[in-house]
């Protein structure tokens, strides 16, 4: 986690804080084996994860890993059990388009019929 995250996490989960230099960029490693835990803390506050992971190999000695994006995790889009509440009920929609149908899409307004 860098900058303002990683002041978040630290202030209110208490990972600890770091710099790659004086005056840089502030961060805060997060143990892949707690990971989990800290997502559902994340989610229970209304907030957004985006997961990346280091791919390759640094391109200098001491040089930064190149990351990529290969999760977001939101309070609406969270499906996994672990990150899901046990104590309340869980909705999903989903919307295709299907022949014969019509109404609005861009205005809210779906009217659908069955396929049979």
């Amino acid at each position: 986690m860098f900058d303002e995250d990683a002041v978040y996490a630290n202030k209110n989960f208490g990972y600890v804080l770091s710099r790659r230099k004086s005056g840089g960029t502030q961060m805060t490693g997060v143990p892949v084996h707690t990971v989990d835990d800290l997502i559902l803390k994340l989610l229970a506050t209304k907030r957004a994860v985006v997961v990346c992971e280091q791919v390759g190999k640094p391109t200098t000695r001491g040089g930064l890993f190149q990351r990529e994006v290969t999760r977001v995790i939101s309070p609406g889009t969270a499906i996994e059990d672990k990150f899901l509440p046990s104590h309340k009920s869980t909705y999903v929609c989903a919307i295709g388009a299907v022949e014969g149908s019509d109404g609005d899409e861009g205005e809210g307004e779906l009217k659908g019929k069955k396929k049979r």
